[in-house]
């Protein structure tokens, strides 16, 4: 046999309930006495949620305003309440109206309110389309940043060296004349590179001048 717990868990709200109100019966017949004494009438002003828009799952508030009441009950409450007051809920998308009944002398109120529920459901990112389409490399990319990641070739493509040398004035011997020769060279270089090759071929001309001695 098939228990429904929605059924077992409403009727449990209501054993509760009417075990509360024979607890809370010599309270009930006293107000009952005392309204009926001063002829007092059931006044409902409000019964609303504190949030109109709400999500599933999060908790929300009742609230009413009732006067002259004997007692009054929320619907699936298992407490009895006797004037203005609030009841905390959780928010559930298959409960979106909500009533209460108001007990007075020779009369009673019901009323109802309502709330909207929004369900917020997980995404499937893997459905999701990119905006943007990825970059395609091309083949050189890498290289070309490696080439600018390298202290060496960057230093290479740098601005022109500008070297300024003091040739003396007298020219005295074939020596000088090397020297002079050599230095001229140098005023020429712009570059660091053009610098390594200067300095690659005077190591060849020392090295040659030296056999001939």
């Amino acid at each position: 046999m098939k228990t429904d717990v929605g059924s077992f868990g409403t009727l449990q709200t209501k054993i509760l309930l009417f075990l509360r109100v024979l607890i809370f019966l010599p309270k009930i017949l006293f107000r009952a006495i005392i309204l009926l004494t001063k002829g007092k009438r059931l006044e409902l002003h409000f019964f609303k949620p504190d949030s109109i828009y709400c999500v599933d799952g999060t908790l929300n508030q009742l609230s009413w305003n009732v006067e002259n009441a004997i007692i009054i009950i929320p619907e699936n409450s298992s407490k009895p309440y006797f004037g203005p007051n609030e009841q905390v809920f959780k928010v559930d998308h298959r409960k979106k109206q909500f009533s209460l009944t108001c007990y007075g002398v020779g009369n009673k109120i019901k009323t109802t309110t309502s709330i909207k529920v929004i369900q917020l459901g997980v995404k499937n990112f893997g459905e999701t389309s990119l905006k943007n389409p990825p970059l395609k490399l091309k083949n050189n990319s890498f290289r070309i940043a490696e080439e600018n990641l390298d202290p060496a070739k960057t230093l290479l493509k740098s601005n022109p060296v500008r070297l300024q040398l003091k040739v003396p004035q007298k020219i005295r011997t074939i020596t000088d004349v090397h020297i002079l020769n050599q230095l001229s060279r140098l005023q020429k270089v712009q570059t660091l590179q053009e610098l390594k090759d200067l300095e690659k071929k005077t190591n060849k001309t020392n090295t040659y001048d030296k056999r001939l001695l």
